[in-house]
């Protein structure tokens, strides 16, 4: 999916009024900024064209700039949020850049500097040796681990800031790594880690992770591994976890935008997150036409520590039916 959407096409569509003035900086625009209202009716607000990325900044309060290109149409416009979630994926918006927290324009970080403490799975060196056995045993992904492995990239860190964790990279629509989660094989803390937003390409809130293929039916889940799980262990390619236990609006309209054509969305987090899963189920429901529905009762355990005979036996309790029809 394309990162750098032209929002001069989208403002057309809505009616936004927009300048191209002389004194606007080149690869953008100047409209009135939304947030300051009749306060300034000037065009003092930038928004970045192609080959920019689109950000808008407002001239006069640094609280009104960011990367949400949704964020910025719900302020211009009045149109209903499903009409403008639809649109932004008509245009193929990035599900990763589209929550990107607000930053300063100046904000340009390429590459990952940590990466290069991170290793890749070889089958031949000791060090890697605890990283595979923590997938193949420990997690219970036997004899896919090797395969899991290669389709995802899975990769494995001794020293840098991920040291002691098996590495889950996050790729965008190029396949570059902007960002990464990071498990701890051991009694290391936190269990989980990512890179943080001042050092990566994309800052980690509100990514969904194998977000990028195309299903009927969507399984969210919590994490990675719970959404690996299902993944390999079932030949199902429809997990998406939603990387936080916070959920956010962002969350919901970054699964939105990632899987507008499906048709059911099934959420289906650890025990004990009820809450959160009602509360994304109704953010979502306003976003997407598919149903919303959270599963819960079904299993005693978190779906990333099934085996992997026991994953068919859960997606037919989940759907009703056997998981090759799905």
């Amino acid at each position: 999916m394309s990162q750098n959407i032209d929002l001069r096409d989208v403002f057309d569509r809505l009616g936004v009024e927009y300048h191209t003035r002389k004194n606007v900086s080149g690869n953008n625009v100047a409209l009135r900024c939304p947030w300051c209202g009749d306060e300034d009716p000037s065009a003092h607000l930038t928004v970045g064209v192609p080959p920019n990325p689109p950000y808008y900044q407002c001239w006069r309060n640094p609280n009104h700039r960011g990367r949400d290109p949704y964020r910025l149409l719900r302020a211009l416009s009045d149109r209903p949020q499903r009409e403008l979630v639809a649109l932004l994926a008509r245009y193929r918006v990035s599900a990763l850049l589209a929550e990107t927290p607000a930053a300063p324009v100046s904000r340009k970080i390429t590459h990952i500097e940590d990466m290069r403490h991170w290793r890749m799975f070889a089958g031949v060196y000791r060090a890697e040796r605890p990283y595979y056995d923590y997938l193949r045993v420990q997690r219970g992904f036997g004899r896919w681990t090797r395969g899991l492995i290669r389709k995802h990239g899975l990769r494995y860190a001794i020293s840098g800031e991920m040291r002691g964790r098996v590495i889950f990279p996050i790729y965008d629509a190029n396949g570059e790594i902007v960002n990464a989660v990071g498990r701890a094989i051991g009694s290391i803390q936190p269990r989980y880690r990512v890179v943080p937003s001042d050092a990566a390409p994309v800052p980690a809130r509100g990514l969904v992770y194998n977000g990028h293929r195309p299903a009927r039916r969507v399984i969210v889940v919590e994490g990675p591994l719970d959404a690996l799980k299902l993944d390999v262990a079932a030949g199902f390619y429809h997990a998406v976890p939603v990387a936080t236990m916070t959920v956010t609006p962002g969350a919901a309209r970054i699964l939105a935008l990632a899987r507008m054509e499906a048709e059911e969305y099934v959420i289906l987090y650890d025990s004990g997150a009820d809450v959160a899963a009602y509360r994304l189920r109704d953010e979502l429901s306003a976003l997407v036409s598919g149903l919303v529905r959270v599963v819960t009762g079904v299993l005693e355990t978190d779906p990333g520590d099934l085996r992997p005979e026991q994953v068919p036996v859960l997606l037919y309790e989940v759907f009703g039916g056997f998981y090759e029809s799905i």
